[in-house]
């Protein structure tokens, strides 16, 4: 189960979230969730830009298909899973959803890979100002001391 949330277009804020069951059966791949998104927000899979957002850090990473070399000899392609690193995909995620038209001449569809809100800022700033006062009142190191080892001589 995903949450998605549709960018809007020419403005930093989504739509309301929507609920999306995603088959993991067939694997977890960036396909078959591009393939999911698109068929629940009845957009085509090539023109949407699909992020994950980590609400801890108010980060969004851009969901990408990586170009995988197939390995030597028989070996498997290795194919990616959005259960594992960097993208870490499970129940109750936040996925962000930008449609993309190539033929669009319009000024109002954003084409930038960013996919923070004004809110996901106000957090950051938050987030940095608590990490600058907590460094600031962080009892300060004691002074290295010089440390000498006297050696009795055994002859």
């Amino acid at each position: 189960l995903l949450q998605l949330q549709l960018r809007v277009p020419g403005e930093r804020r989504y739509r309301p979230p929507r609920e999306m069951i995603l088959d993991t059966t067939q694997g977890c791949t960036v396909t078959s969730l591009r393939n999911a998104v698109a068929q629940t927000l009845q957009i085509p899979a090539q023109q949407l830009e699909l992020a994950k957002r980590f609400p801890d850090t108010s980060k969004w990473v851009c969901i990408w298909e990586t170009t995988s070399k197939g390995g030597k000899g028989k070996r498997r392609q290795n194919r990616e899973n959005l259960r594992q690193s960097p993208f870490f995909l499970h129940d109750g995620d936040t996925i962000g959803v930008k449609p993309c038209f190539a033929d669009a001449q319009d000024l109002s569809v954003d084409s930038s890979p960013d996919f923070s809100t004004a809110e996901d800022d106000e957090q950051n700033l938050r987030l940095q100002t608590e990490k600058k006062q907590k460094d600031a009142t962080a009892r300060p190191r004691r002074a290295e001391v010089a440390l000498s080892i006297s050696v009795a001589d055994y002859r």
